[in-house]
């Protein structure tokens, strides 16, 4: 199989291994709250989730999906199935963006065959949707430092990934609490980046300097 298409392999498997038996087993507590909560109209669903310890963006989501797709178990489960196959593009370009193509196939190929992954792709819950989310909110980031290296059509592009960054951390946030942490983390590794090609700027000057 040609290495270009190997992510599309891995996308499928992930989707095969994902949708097997993916309605088999009865709902469990927390998914039967997921059942309960996306059967409410959106302004009920927002109040509810007011009080709760969770946001209401994957309840959101699901209750869209679930008026067209019935309240099965499969149906609730689709969504996560969703966002956890997702997540194998999202590994396969963080990688190849870190350390080149092969990287980037390795890591799709662990992501789609992950047993904790795989789990969570078949629960009723927004946890692939915050893991998705975050590992867009990374590549975001990774692409707004790359920019900030590169002179051609330096403000657009760099502009263009720091919407798209502060549009997924504030889905981040409305997705799960604890996303928090993860945002603190990327706010940190900006600041330490951002002084690390400072430094870098002026070494490189007075290196100039020195030669002139």
């Amino acid at each position: 199989m040609p290495p270009r298409r190997l992510p599309l392999f891995f996308i499928l498997l992930a989707f095969a291994l994902r949708v097997y038996a993916l309605g088999s087993q009865s709902l469990w507590y927390d998914e039967a709250v997921t059942a309960q909560v996306v059967q409410q109209g959106l302004a009920e669903l927002a109040r509810w989730t007011a009080d709760d310890i969770q946001p209401p963006l994957y309840y959101a989501i699901t209750a869209a999906w679930v008026q067209g797709a019935g309240l099965s178990e499969w149906a609730l489960r689709f969504p996560a199935l969703f966002f956890g196959v997702l997540m194998i593009p999202l590994a396969y370009v963080l990688g190849r963006r870190l350390f080149g193509r092969v990287a980037g196939n390795l890591a799709a190929l662990l992501a789609a065959l992950h047993p904790l992954w795989l789990y969570y792709s078949q629960e009723a819950r927004m946890y692939t949707l915050l893991t998705a989310l975050g590992m867009l909110a990374g590549y975001a980031l990774l692409r707004v430092l790359a920019a900030g290296h590169s002179q051609a059509d330096y403000p657009k592009t760099r502009w263009r990934w720091w919407a798209v960054l502060v549009l997924t951390a504030s889905a981040l946030l409305y997705t799960h609490y604890f996303a928090v942490f993860l945002l603190a983390a990327f706010g940190l590794t900006f600041v330490i980046a951002l002084l690390a090609q400072r430094d870098l700027a002026r070494r490189r000057l007075a290196i100039e300097g020195a030669a002139a």
